[in-house]
């Protein structure tokens, strides 16, 4: 078994859960910002989070609230305080951007504040 193999598949720290896919099924499923019109899907997400989730696979940054809302990191000028309301983050990507943005994109969670970092890194550029 390799070394990823080997990982625990949800992370946990206080009210912080940590997975690669959703608080439902941490390894595979995909939430996207059109999953928002999915009232049943996205209550189902939220059911399952303390008070906040950190997610990816989707590659597609931006934070997901439980009124339906998906908002950008452009929406919140990169930056998103983190209150009462329970929210799932998708932190973007690295290494495979999927949001027309070639540059890696990821988050710094920093008390309660999370800022989504402009990059001057181009991933495409650098793994050519």
């Amino acid at each position: 078994m390799g070394f990823f193999g080997e990982l625990h598949r949800t992370h946990t720290e206080g009210d912080y859960l940590f997975v690669h896919g959703s608080p439902r099924e941490p390894t595979n499923e995909y939430v996207f910002p059109e999953d928002i019109y999915n009232q049943r899907k996205m209550d189902a997400l939220f059911g399952r989070i303390q008070q906040y989730c950190f997610q990816g696979h989707t590659h597609l940054p931006g934070i997901f609230t439980p009124d339906y809302r998906f908002i950008t990191p452009e929406d919140c000028n990169y930056q998103f305080k983190l209150d009462e309301q329970h929210v799932m983050i998708n932190v973007g990507s690295v290494g495979q951007p999927r949001d027309g943005d070639p540059r890696a994109c990821y988050v710094i969670l920093e008390d309660r504040s999370v800022t989504f970092p402009p990059s001057g890194v181009s991933v495409r550029r650098n793994t050519a």
